[in-house]
């Protein structure tokens, strides 16, 4: 299993190497749609990509219609749209198949808005994919960072753990970026701190 900068490194490599063999490569994008903040892993001999849902495209846009719409304390309307992650996994970094909402605001019920900043460990013989959820702005709301687990990559994940808030007044920040640490029953820690995540088991 390797984290992101790894990954990342291995898809600049061999998207050159394609071009300059002049193989099929997977463009740019490598898959459509609005994303964000990719968490790129390897299990075993898959690639896999975990972004935040920027803003909803193609048929998404009427699957996800109800919860655009929906009134909430949101500071920006677009955060309305960000109600669920999406998973992309890949064999050969070419060819992209897409898991639609691995997590969603209908399995966490804390959340109401601004899902995002995915990060996933595989530990335990589960899958364990942290968020950031609701953007808040003080001390007076409720968000924080959750943790969901499924029995595969891209299954739909059940919220294992969550309900406490990572407040933002500290630092400014949403809870996605800011200084803390959380650890999950199952002792797989996460820490997060300006930005960068880190995760460990045991």
């Amino acid at each position: 299993m390797k984290r992101k900068p790894v990954f990342f490194a291995c898809l600049m490599l061999a998207a050159s190497l394609s071009a300059q063999q002049g193989n099929v490569t997977s463009g740019n994008p490598v898959f459509p749609g609005w994303y964000a903040d990719p968490e790129g892993i390897v299990f075993d001999d898959t690639y896999w990509i975990y972004p935040t849902v920027s803003m909803l495209h193609g048929e998404d846009t009427l699957t996800y219609r109800k919860e655009a719409r929906r009134k909430t304390r949101a500071i920006n309307p677009d955060y309305n749209q960000q109600t669920h992650l999406d998973a992309f996994s890949s064999k050969d970094l070419v060819h992209w198949t897409k898991h639609p909402s691995v997590l969603s605001i209908e399995n966490v019920k804390w959340v109401e808005y601004a899902m995002w900043a995915p990060s996933i460990i595989r530990a335990n013989g589960k899958y364990y994919l942290f968020f950031g959820g609701n953007d808040i702005q003080s001390d007076n709301e409720y968000g924080g960072i959750g943790v969901a687990v499924a029995d595969r990559p891209k299954d739909r994940s059940r919220t294992r753990w969550g309900n406490r808030s990572s407040r933002s007044s500290s630092t400014g920040h949403s809870p996605s970026t800011s200084s803390y640490s959380a650890t999950t029953t199952d002792s797989i820690t996460c820490t997060t701190a300006g930005g960068a995540t880190a995760m460990s088991s045991g």
